[in-house]
């Protein structure tokens, strides 16, 4: 837990393109995730330093770009892209042995709550038997940023239209 807070708040206080973006800033849901959490966290790490110094959120940033959120962009998703179990856009896919291409978390949940068997086949399965998927990642990555891009673009020529 204290390590998922420490990558969650680095994620949100980046300064790069690679900054998680939060629709009104970062601080609210900065609040979930501790501090201390994250500071005992890096503590724990011998190559980290013993205290955590994050950059400050920004409190009021003008967006470059109109604001597209994510349920523009993955509404229609292609289905090759999306979780068999939940059919949310895969960020960490996985490939069970029958083929089936899940979200790590959604299934280790799935299995969690309802035993070692596929939701799908009803065969047993545990998340040891699934292969993750650099190359379903990247193409899913690949096709929320054409979107996203293209949905910016089109949201652009609009507005200058009305002006």
């Amino acid at each position: 837990h204290a390590d998922d807070s420490r990558r969650a708040r680095a994620r949100l206080t980046r300064r790069d393109r690679m900054r998680l973006p939060v629709h009104g800033g970062p601080a609210p849901v900065l609040e979930l995730f501790p501090l201390e959490a994250a500071a005992a966290a890096g503590a724990e790490e011998s190559t980290a330093p013993t205290q955590m110094s994050l950059p400050a959120a920004p409190t009021s940033e003008p967006p470059k770009a109109p604001f597209v959120g994510l349920r523009d962009v993955v509404q229609n998703a292609p289905k090759d892209f999306r979780c068999a179990l939940d059919g949310k856009l895969l960020c960490d896919p996985v490939v069970s042995p029958a083929g089936i291409v899940f979200e790590r978390s959604t299934l280790a949940s799935w299995l969690h709550m309802h035993g070692p068997q596929c939701p799908m086949t009803g065969v047993p399965l545990q998340m040891e038997d699934c292969q993750r998927s650099p190359e379903i990642r990247k193409k899913a990555a690949g096709w929320a940023r054409a979107a996203t891009r293209q949905h910016t673009e089109k949201h652009a020529r609009k507005t200058r239209k009305k002006a």
